[in-house]
């Protein structure tokens, strides 16, 4: 057999709580890359300087 973890079209399947846990895994990791750039733009608009792109 040329894989031995798909035997069937059901192992193709994935299930509706293995796809929640995956995209919610997903979301918190781009959140984390996402929360120092939000702080930053902060950072610069409480300074009045326009957004640079540095």
């Amino acid at each position: 057999m040329f894989n031995r973890f798909i035997t069937s079209a059901e192992s193709l399947i994935t299930k509706h709580e293995e796809t929640r846990t995956g995209f919610l895994k997903i979301a918190l990791e781009k959140k984390s890359c996402g929360c120092p750039v939000r702080k930053k733009c902060a950072r610069i608009q409480s300074h009045g300087r326009p957004y640079e792109n540095t």
